[in-house]
């Protein structure tokens, strides 16, 4: 099982939208993530000033470009997609709590439900979708052991052992910038479906006897420009971040 925060082109399991990191001192540039390379796919993005408004994805040959849309409170409302797909969120007390996607003729595509905690994402409920239909395919369960958006732990619950997880991963994070800290508030709010870490690189992910170790180079100001990830297996992939830099 890959650990990275994969962005499958536009099924949206994981889409990157970064924006930047401003400081006080005009002299330290702040950063938006503008591109994001891996073994099987590139992805892009567009900004208006500091706003993200855009992507593009390509995987094998086929690219699919997205267009964000916010709501009065500066969340992300929707993404409209260039094959003519909608997703839309819905939100309470200003945190995601359904993600849904529908094809061009309203057709739900996929569904995810979110519950939070303090403000910390506490459950995943994913479905699997059969003619614009939901059915429950399983969950996950996020524990922390202080008040961070990085969970300790998450325990996955398939549609088969709703009672008993059938894994649990153990996450340890180094003191580094993960890249998802150039984000701004609303792209977090959906950032943090994506990936188990917003805030710190993970280092070290276990399951059991399985393990995923992690390395990584960081530009100037300490944001990832390449990680790679080492299996238990045998297994390593990379992905390398690039970013327009903000002055």
């Amino acid at each position: 099982m890959r650990f990275s925060f994969k962005l499958v082109p536009f099924a949206l399991a994981t889409v990157l939208f970064v924006s930047c990191e401003k400081s006080d001192d005009p002299k330290v540039p702040g950063y938006l993530l503008a591109k994001v390379t891996t073994d099987t796919y590139v992805t892009e993005y567009t900004y208006d000033g500091e706003k993200a408004i855009g992507t593009s994805s390509s995987s094998g040959g086929t690219m699919v470009t997205g267009t964000f849309t916010y709501d009065g409170n500066e969340n992300i409302a929707g993404i409209t997609y260039s094959d003519n797909a909608r997703e839309i969120f819905t939100y309470s007390n200003g945190n995601i709590t359904s993600r849904k996607k529908s094809d061009a003729t309203d057709k739900l595509l996929s569904q995810w439900d979110y519950e939070y905690s303090n403000n910390q994402l506490t459950k995943v409920q994913f479905y699997d979708v059969a003619d614009g239909i939901p059915y429950s395919a399983g969950f996950r369960v996020y524990e922390y052991d202080d008040t961070s958006d990085d969970p300790a732990r998450v325990k996955e619950y398939t549609k088969h052992t709703p009672t008993t997880p059938s894994a649990t991963y153990v996450y340890t994070y180094g003191e580094a910038k993960d890249a998802f800290e150039a984000a701004s508030t609303s792209l977090k709010k959906y950032l943090r479906l994506l990936s188990a870490s917003t805030k710190k690189n993970v280092v070290k992910i276990t399951d059991g006897s399985k393990t995923w170790d992690y390395t990584y180079e960081f530009n100037e100001q300490s944001y990832p420009i390449k990680r790679v990830e080492s299996a238990s297996t045998g297994n390593t992939y990379s992905t390398t971040y690039e970013y327009v830099v903000i002055k």
